[in-house]
């Protein structure tokens, strides 16, 4: 016996010619029960292994399906309906139609399933067929890159010239060879576009000039598309270089299938497209084997991903003198390109960051920890580098005054305090609830202007801030003993008025008011060792003395003036 198979793919006048009556009723939903076109799967003399995939289905009640097996021409179509069954699911549907008498040689077939429902009729696309002498094993469950080879074992003996292997998805006409023995036949899976996972339905057919140009097929195997990456261009890259990947069949990037991974080094992860090394955890090393798994095949690269190492030598510090908790700024190395901050740790001197950094792309802040005066390297712990310790050492020395620990001064007069103090940085002084702010520090001391105080024993903490203004402060005790504010001299001490007045003293500049026997004056150049004023014109003729009040503190000259 021997069989020929053919595709047809116009239908239109074929149908026609059925006389089946279909009862299509109008369905309350406008989904329909969806079948894909019949396939042929095994054929002999009297048999005909036939399958077909329910891909949708309806709320309408189902009450049989089968198939409806076409013979002849037109206009002598005859039909036979065959009924498998009533329950379907979505699927694939098999049914093996034997005859009682064989196929008869030349005769075109053609089949179709259906679904007869309560309410309307469906049917695939037909598959048409002649017995010949082509016996065909198909395979369904085929998985393949593109450019493999595909062998399909069966009887070919009545292959000819006019075979031909299409695939029904890109519609493409693939060469094919067979065996000496006609026992298999070979094809390669051509080039296409469709990305990983996408099926391909390969079928032997041929052109029959039987009913004009028309073909009868017969299924040959389903392949499943698998994708091959190529390896990366550039082997040696920075971390946070993204690693273009080409290939074939690769998926896009909002389609990712589950069984497409990349090796890297001792992880796998889910196809990405670029490859970014800073995305996945737990990598480690910088010398990385590359390579991909497409559910079937899992490929090595013979060339390692080689990361290029930051030279320790290269990094700089922005301060040469530090003290703990001050910001640091690392120079020298475009640290973005190196390093993955989420698995990146700093030291310096052995002690670790105890504050998130600062990064830049060509620069780091950090905050410099407690550590013991001396000096310094930072140590830079990367899980991709090994020994990331500067060359260069910070100097990074506590906040320690020197000098008495308490100064006696009145309010206006400059203090001055030693101690280790960075030139060039800026400090504050807290003293009873007044802060002094931007105080610079040179020569290794600050100054600053005793604030207006009560008379008394007031604390002084003296603090630096960083960037994020967090105050640090000296713990080494410091007081200063506010004295009372005094008057020294008056004179002259004979005036008339609109004479001049000069009045000498120690903190005299923060007077709330100033009276001269008991009338408000007012001064002028004041300053904490003094002032000046005008006898006021009309003033009485007298002794006065001059009162100033201070911070609830009232002082009184010795001296009176006379006024004439």
């Amino acid at each position: 016996m021997r069989i020929l198979l053919y595709i047809i793919p116009s239908i239109c006048v074929l149908l026609s010619s059925c006389r089946k009556v279909e009862n299509i009723m109008q369905a309350e939903e406008t989904k329909p029960i969806v079948l894909e076109a019949a396939i042929l799967e095994h054929l002999d003399a009297k048999s005909a292994r036939l399958s077909c995939r329910i891909t949708s289905l309806n709320n309408e009640i189902v009450k049989e399906h089968g198939i409806i097996l076409y013979s002849g021409m037109f206009p002598n179509v005859k039909e036979e309906q065959v009924s498998i069954g009533g329950k379907v699911e979505i699927g694939k549907i098999s049914y093996n139609y034997t005859r009682s008498v064989p196929f008869e040689i030349g005769k075109n077939y053609m089949v179709s399933f259906y679904v007869q429902t309560e309410k309307s009729f469906y049917r695939s696309g037909l598959v048409s067929f002649k017995w010949n002498n082509v016996q065909v094993n198909p395979q369904n469950d085929l998985s393949a890159t593109t450019g493999e080879t595909i062998t399909i074992t069966g009887n070919f003996e009545g292959i000819d010239e006019k075979f031909i292997i299409t695939d029904w998805n890109t519609n493409t006409t693939t060469p094919f060879t067979l065996s000496s023995d006609k026992k298999s036949l070979s094809f390669v899976v051509p080039k296409t576009n469709i990305p990983h996972g996408s099926i391909l339905n390969f079928n032997l057919s041929k052109r029959t000039t039987e009913g004009g140009n028309e073909f009868s097929t017969i299924a040959l195997c389903r392949v499943k598309v698998l994708a091959s990456i190529n390896p990366p261009e550039i082997s040696q890259l920075y971390l946070s270089d993204a690693i273009p990947l080409k290939g074939n069949n690769l998926p896009s990037m909002y389609e990712i299938p589950a069984d497409l991974m990349l090796i890297i080094g001792d992880q796998k992860i889910r196809y990405q497209n670029p490859l970014r090394l800073t995305s996945i955890e737990g990598l480690k090393g910088n010398n990385l084997k590359i390579g991909y798994s497409n559910g079937r095949d899992e490929i090595i690269f013979p060339e390692p991903i080689r990361l290029i190492i930051p030279n320790k030598n290269d990094i700089r510090f922005n301060e040469k003198v530090v003290h703990p908790g001050s910001q640091l700024r690392l120079q020298g190395l475009e640290f973005a390109k190196f390093f993955n901050y989420g698995s990146t740790s700093f030291k310096v001197g052995g002690a670790p960051l105890t504050q998130p950094i600062n990064p830049f792309p060509y620069n780091l802040d950090i905050i410099v920890p407690q550590v013991a005066d001396g000096h310094h390297a930072v140590e830079i712990i990367s899980p991709f580098y090994n020994g990331i310790v500067s060359t260069e050492k910070i100097e990074v020395k506590e906040l320690k005054l020197s000098g008495p620990s308490q100064v006696n001064a009145h309010v206006g007069n400059t203090i001055q305090i030693k101690g280790s103090f960075i030139n060039g940085k800026i400090y504050e002084v807290h003293i009873a609830g007044h802060t002094i702010y931007n105080i610079i520090a040179q020569n290794g001391e600050i100054s600053f202007e005793v604030p207006n105080l009560k008379s008394g024993k007031n604390e002084v903490k003296i603090s630096y801030r960083h960037e994020s203004w967090d105050s640090h402060f000296s713990t080494s005790p410091f007081t200063v003993f506010v004295e009372k504010s005094m008057i020294n001299s008056v004179s002259p001490l004979v005036a008339y008025p609109g004479d001049v007045i000069t009045v000498t003293g120690r903190g005299l500049n923060t007077g709330s008011s100033y009276t001269l026997g008991g009338h408000y004056i007012n001064v002028v150049n004041k300053t904490a060792d003094g002032f000046k004023f005008l006898i006021p014109s009309g003033f009485q003729k007298g002794k006065a003395r001059l009162t100033i009040e201070i911070n609830d503190d009232i002082i009184q000259s010795d001296d009176y003036i006379e006024v004439k």
